[in-house]
């Protein structure tokens, strides 16, 4: 669910992933120059210059530092949205697109009727933050994890979850929030490439439940039933945590793995090496399909009834009664690394960011 300077990047040599793949880490940090980029997509029409000779608004375009409305059936860009640089994380909450950026440790609230995204600040650098469906759970401030309404940005509840600091921004906590627990990857701030914990926690108080240990450089955790999924972009592998039992598997089939996400009874994971979708049987951990796509898969996300998987240069489609991709929507021309990220789905549309 989710881009950074790019020493000891295990995938180097091989391919480059990016986001949503996250260089969520330090190993991973991106350029304002690249940033401040302006590329334009691919295949968008020519409008009609106006009878009166005056010549038309430019359409806009999907750039670097925005978050895209799309139509899922046709592939027409609806709506751009400028949120800062590096939109890493997008959730949505309470009719709303929440996007987090990495450069300056920000949010951005996007209510879709609305023409602009709206900063919503808080005490300190955000570091990350995810949805339980109707709030916005955030990691920020060094060791402060806050409850905000989703559809207002209203913070609802914060609590301290330890003296030291626990991550900061580009080492980050990231969270995953179902029920009435939330999940936080702890890292080692003085090596962001050691192991981690994983730390479960009372929703409703904030105290720590469960501490698990798992590799470095993680991805969000997902959590879905009774598992919890981890993909490590230091040991390049994918792990599943029984949560009944604490016992722990090795998915060695999955490769490269950069993001990994539920729906249609499986757990769908985008790989880097090669660059693909892998359908897995979440009790017998059997890999059911490989699906192959046109770039390394930065983010993917199960929504409307299909597979979403971003890429550097748009977002594809898979059916998940066939294991085929069904679509692809081109969304321009980036510079490695950067590109389509993070998949949503609101009202009737498909939410991308673009770092």
């Amino acid at each position: 669910m989710v881009g950074k300077p790019k020493q000891d990047n295990p995938l180097a040599g091989s391919a480059t992933r990016a986001s949503g793949a996250l260089r969520f880490r330090r190993p991973f940090l991106i350029s304002l120059a690249l940033i401040a980029t302006t590329l334009v997509v691919a295949g968008v029409g020519c409008v009609d210059t106006p009878d009166d000779g005056t010549p038309p608004a430019e359409p806009d375009h999907p750039r670097h530092g925005t978050v895209v409305r799309i139509d899922p059936d046709s592939g027409e860009i609806q709506d751009v949205y400028d949120v800062g640089g590096d939109p890493l994380l997008l959730a949505v909450a309470s009719g709303r697109v929440w996007v987090m950026n990495f450069v300056e440790g920000t949010l951005s609230r996007i209510d879709p009727s609305a023409e602009h995204a709206t900063s919503v600040r808080l005490e300190g650098q955000t570091a990350a933050m995810t949805s339980d469906g109707r709030d916005i759970w955030v990691a920020h401030d060094g060791n402060a994890l806050s409850r905000l309404d989703g559809a207002t940005g209203k913070t609802l509840a914060t609590f301290r979850l330890a003296s030291e600091r626990l991550f900061e921004l580009r080492d980050a906590g990231f969270l995953e929030a179902v029920g009435n627990s939330v999940w936080v990857t702890i890292p080692d701030l003085d090596d962001a490439q050691a192991p981690q914990e994983l730390w479960r926690l009372d929703a409703s108080t904030g105290i720590v439940l469960d501490r698990m240990q798992i590799g470095g450089n993680p991805s969000p955790p997902l959590v879905d039933g009774r598992y919890a999924w981890i993909a490590s972009l230091v040991n390049v592998d994918l792990t599943r945590i029984d949560l009944r039992t604490g016992q722990i598997a090795k998915l060695p089939a999955v490769t490269f793995p950069y993001t990994v996400t539920a729906g249609d009874g499986s757990i769908w994971v985008g790989t880097a090496v090669p660059p693909q979708v892998v359908r897995i049987d979440p009790r017998s951990t059997d890999v059911l399909a490989r699906i192959r796509v046109d770039g390394d898969v930065r983010g993917v996300g199960f929504e409307a009834g299909a597979v979403w998987a971003t890429t550097e240069g748009g977002v594809t489609r898979i059916d998940p009664s066939t294991n085929q991709v069904v679509r692809t929507i081109p969304l321009g021309s980036y510079e490695p690394d950067t590109g389509p990220t993070a998949v949503g789905f609101l009202d009737g549309s498909i939410w991308v960011s673009i770092e």
